[in-house]
């Protein structure tokens, strides 16, 4: 009988099975990892829907004659109205234009006229003034919104320009 050096008789049960279990924690890895870089569904919805929210905004402004105005923190948006009656704004009491909040892992940010605005939760003493105002003209402030998700290159640009267009712009990493 020839006897066959350590390296030459083959994988103890033990090595194969720490094999297997590494390589499944890497494609586990792999896999849950192409679903944070891939397509993410989840910020493109919440941009669509904050471009669609903005522009109907901007038509009820000019077809009802009210001026509507955003409030905006870093991961929230909430509609208000201006009530000429009492010269202030006040939380839009439509279903529609109610406060939202940004899913886990997305956030806004925001630049007014082309400064950076930090966004922060308004003081309960203090009266909420909005950072983008829509008005019933069709005039809209100059403003760039980001939507993106957190250790993420995926963004999402909404523009408003001053002559009342409103614009939604996708950002592609692979382009950079």
């Amino acid at each position: 009988m020839i006897a066959l050096p350590r390296y030459a008789r083959g994988f103890t049960l033990l090595e194969l099975l720490v094999v297997v279990v590494l390589l499944g924690i890497l494609s586990a890895a792999a896999v849950l990892s192409v679903g944070n870089l891939g397509d993410d569904k989840e910020l493109e919805e919440e941009s669509t829907r904050l471009f669609r929210l903005l522009q109907l905004a901007d038509e009820e402004a000019i077809m009802n004659g009210r001026d509507y105005g955003i409030y905006f923190e870093d991961n929230r948006y909430r509609f208000l109205r201006y009530v000429p009656e009492s010269l202030e704004w006040q939380p839009a009491q439509d279903d529609l234009f109610r406060d939202r909040e940004m899913p886990d892992g997305i956030w806004l940010s925001l630049a007014v006229e082309d400064r950076e605005v930090t966004l922060e939760l308004p003081d309960e003493s203090e009266k909420i003034e909005p950072h983008v105002v829509i008005l019933s003209s069709g005039e809209v402030t100059p403003f760039v919104i980001s939507i993106a998700r957190e250790f993420s290159q995926r963004e999402t640009l909404i523009e408003g320009l001053p002559d009342g267009r409103i614009e939604l712009i996708e950002i592609d990493p692979d382009a950079f």
